[in-house]
């Protein structure tokens, strides 16, 4: 069985030492056992010929989707704040069907529609 080092791996993957830390922290990579420096060649060929997205758990762009989900985040608590308003004016006015007036349940006005 063939191994990779951190050093070999880091450079094949074009990486830091600290970025393969991270991701061996996370658990998205994994050496031959808990604590080695040693990883299975095997194991990185397989999970590169699966289509391991390196691009997609690079720190920096973790960060700039992480800033991103909470500005959307935002957007979406605005959004319902907007939609919980309008609801709010919406129950306030009361349409009669009968004689197709309404009644503004707030001030007691009534007008044509």
């Amino acid at each position: 069985m063939s191994f990779l080092n951190k050093k070999d791996l880091c450079a094949r993957w074009n990486i830091s030492y600290t970025t393969l830390e991270k991701w061996t922290d996370a658990g998205l990579i994994k050496p031959i056992r808990p604590g080695e420096s040693y990883y299975s060649l095997a194991a990185i060929e397989a999970s590169e010929m699966a289509g391991l997205d390196l691009e997609a758990i690079r720190p920096l762009k973790l960060k700039r989707l992480e800033r991103e989900n909470e500005t959307l985040k935002g957007q979406l608590g605005a959004a319902r704040a907007v939609i919980a308003q309008m609801q709010s004016l919406a129950t306030g006015h009361l349409f009669s069907g009968d004689d197709n007036k309404c009644v503004n349940a707030q001030i007691g006005d009534t007008y044509e529609r």
